[in-house]
This record gives structure tokens, C-alpha cells and sequence, in this order.
């Protein structure tokens, strides 16, 4: 059997719960971060982007159009051109992050898709689900995003996301559960940002070295 072995990671997780932060330490290390969140946010200040303009008129609280997003990240492709495995000693250069993507099933279904355009080529998967315990998860997220500034994260914006997010979590949970050559792993995001990276860390390791020998097994056949 022959078989390409390249590795995405996923950050799942609600909006606000400290995924773009460990995404930005992942950065400096060396990984490519390739978050929606960011590139909306860039493009909506463009006054020239027809995508600029629909995210202006669409409503704060709602999911970002499919749409939106696809063509935000083809239009990003070029970045996957340069892609090289991981090195054993986790060092991420040519690992690529997705930070706010998927959202729903059906962006979860073309993100997959996406995986197979040659530039991507991402066989594997590393989702590490973000999350904590319900009686935190709002006040947390309500104290993070009124510290970012930004215009959309007022408290009834920011639980309106949250409850899109909790209304898509379980299904997205069983989607990369059930897909094949993927690691899933949870990270209960309390305590020090520093900490959290600690636990991510290891949790990539694990995850990069149960990914590779599962594709040396099948590479056996």
C-alpha cells in the first residue's frame, strides 16, 4: 500500500474559550495558522472586497456565510504550497492550524474535500477539542472577548454565537470521531494560558506519533 501522510490540526472549540491564543503560540513556533476568524476581520476592512461588503451587512450573531468561508480559503490556498512534515521532535514548521473552522457538519464535510485539492493535500487529522465544564464556559468567554475590543463581542452577540456553537458541538464531536486516520483529544481550557500550552504540546506529540505509526501499519498491507 502507498499512501501520503501530511497532518492538519483542528482547534474546535466555542468562540472566545482561548483557541486563537494558543493558535498564535503555535504560530511562533514555527506552524501556519490559517484562522476565519482573522481573515473576515482583514477583509471587512477592505472597502473594494465584495466579500468585505457581505460580512458589513450580515448580522453580528450569525455564522459566517458557508460560502464566506469557502472562498476565503481558496482564495488562501497558496499558503499550503510549501507544506512539509512535522519533525519527530514536534518542531511545526509546515504544520498547518485551523482556528474557527469547521463550525457546522456542512463546513466540517467541505473542509475535508478542501483536504484532497493537491496544494492541501492533509490526509491526516489532529482535532483537539477545546472546551469547559457548562458553569463556566459563558463567564469565561464573556471575560475573554470584552478584553479583545473588538465591535462584535457585546455579551448578547457573544451568547448568541456561544448558543450556535453549543447547538453544533455534539455533532461535530461525532463527525471527527467517526473519521478515519484522525486523533481526537480534549483540553479543559483553565488556568494560565502557558499552562494550556503545555497541555496542548502533549498532546500534539501524542497525537502526530499515534497518527504515524497507525499509516506505517497500513503501509504494511
Amino acid at each position: 500500500m502507498q499512501g501520503n501522510f501530511r497532518t492538519g490540526v483542528i482547534l474546535l472549540g466555542a468562540n472566545g474559550i482561548g483557541k486563537g491564543r494558543q493558535a498564535e503560540l503555535l504560530a511562533k513556533r514555527g506552524a501556519t495558522v490559517v484562522s476565519t476568524g482573522e481573515l473576515c476581520r482583514a477583509i471587512a476592512k477592505d472597502p473594494n472586497s465584495h466579500i468585505g461588503k457581505r460580512l458589513k451587512a450580515q448580522a453580528k450573531h450569525k455564522l459566517v456565510d458557508n460560502d464566506i468561508i469557502f472562498e476565503l480559503l481558496f482564495q488562501n490556498t497558496y499558503v499550503f504550497e510549501a507544506v512539509l512534515e512535522p519533525s519527530p521532535d514536534i518542531e511545526l514548521t509546515g504544520v498547518y492550524v485551523f482556528d474557527g473552522v469547521p463550525r457546522s457538519i456542512e463546513q466540517a464535510t467541505w473542509l475535508d474535500s478542501y483536504f484532497e485539492i493537491d496544494q492541501v493535500g492533509i490526509s491526516h487529522l489532529i482535532v483537539l477539542h477545546m472546551t469547559l465544564p457548562p458553569e463556566k464556559l459563558l463567564a469565561c468567554v464573556l471575560e475573554r472577548c470584552k478584553g479583545r475590543g473588538r465591535d462584535d463581542d457585546d455579551p448578547v452577540t457573544v451568547q448568541r454565537r456561544l448558543a450556535l456553537w453549543q447547538q453544533h458541538e455534539p455533532e461535530l464531536l461525532q463527525y471527527y470521531a467517526e473519521r478515519p486516520n484522525t486523533v481526537m483529544d480534549t483540553i479543559v481550557m483553565s488556568g494560565e494560558v502557558a499552562d494550556i500550552a503545555l497541555v496542548l504540546d502533549e498532546r500534539l506529540k501524542a497525537g502526530f506519533a499515534q497518527l504515524r505509526k497507525d499509516f506505517e501499519i497500513a503501509l504494511s498491507y
